[in-house]
């Protein structure tokens, strides 16, 4: 078979960037057009604006909406392309008028959020754009699962209250919005976010190897995010020698289940060794000398060391 389900495969504008001297605007989107016949592919995203940014020497994606004559003239260009467009939904989690989880009251009012969804409609009308993207993804730790202040919870009330009022800006169209796992949550807890919204018009934007970047095995998502996808990211990740260090209570190893867990099942509950390792030590060239090192090492252990006599006089 060829393509038989007939994906709509292409890419994304700030992986594939236009040359720097071409002028963003009327001339960027043109050439993404014209790189997608080259590359014969058939799929780009958009992200709308009032106006370019200013510090946008080459753009990467951006329609302008004030002219909504050149928005159709620009629709007629996609469509004589044969590309279909994925259109970021700006707004999305202003819909709710909930402050966010971790930085508090949102700058867009809801008001403003319905505004700019109404537009967004409009757009898609005239090109005929059937896939809405974005996701809560912030590339931050203090924004996603890993924030021990913050449960998963109040993050999933959240990203629930503003998918379920856009679903309902959706209603009586086909549009689909694409929620993505994007770097914040696991493909389990994306999964579990659309079935709590549970609306026809919300789904997933299934990227394929995300759950690396939270720690987990891509291949897990699998079976929680294919069943939801409406659009999906392709990448691949591989594991590496990492050179980042962290010190005992920094990462995400919850010392109190792994005491707890071995104190209740351990085999050998008297008189167990417990040695401290630190996990990545820094390459060489990272220092001015051997000495230097070898004393980041010293420092690092006697963290470790007073770290884990703390924890263990607890057990």
């Amino acid at each position: 078979m060829h393509n038989s389900h007939n994906f709509r495969v292409g890419f994304q504008q700030f992986a594939n960037r236009c040359p720097e001297t071409t002028k963003p605007g009327r001339d960027s989107f043109l050439w993404y057009l014209e790189e997608s016949r080259r590359l014969g592919t058939h799929a780009l995203s958009m992200m709308l604006v009032d106006r370019i940014p200013d510090e946008e020497k080459y753009d990467a994606g951006f329609l302008e909406i004030s002219d909504m004559g050149y928005v159709r003239e620009m629709a007629a260009c996609a469509k004589e392309a044969d590309v279909d467009y994925v259109c970021y939904c700006a707004g999305l989690h202003s819909l709710s008028g909930l402050p966010h989880p971790v930085f508090g009251p949102q700058k867009m009012t809801v008001a403003q959020a319905h505004r700019s969804v109404e537009r967004m409609l409009e757009v898609c009308e005239i090109f005929g754009i059937k896939t809405l993207g974005g996701g809560y993804g912030r590339l931050n730790f203090k924004t996603g699962r890993y924030n021990s202040k913050v449960p998963y919870a109040v993050f999933k009330e959240y990203m629930a209250a503003n998918l379920s009022r856009l679903g309902r800006l959706l209603e009586g169209t086909d549009i689909m919005m694409a929620y993505e796992n994007h770097c914040d949550f696991s493909g389990k807890e994306i999964a579990e976010l659309l079935e709590t919204v549970n609306h026809p018009n919300i789904a997933a934007m299934y990227d394929v190897g995300n759950a690396a970047s939270v720690l987990l095995d891509p291949n897990d998502d699998i079976d929680y995010l294919a069943p939801w996808a409406v659009a999906m990211h392709f990448k691949d990740m591989k594991v590496i020698d990492n050179p980042v260090f962290c010190l005992l209570g920094e990462g995400v190893i919850d010392f109190d289940r792994v005491m707890t867990a071995v104190c209740e099942k351990a085999p050998r509950q008297k008189d167990m060794p417990i040695l401290s390792e630190p996990a990545f030590i820094l390459p060489e060239n990272h220092y001015n000398c051997l000495e230097e090192m070898h004393q980041f090492d010293r420092e690092c252990t006697y963290q470790f060391v007073d770290f884990m006599q703390k924890l263990v006089d607890r057990y």
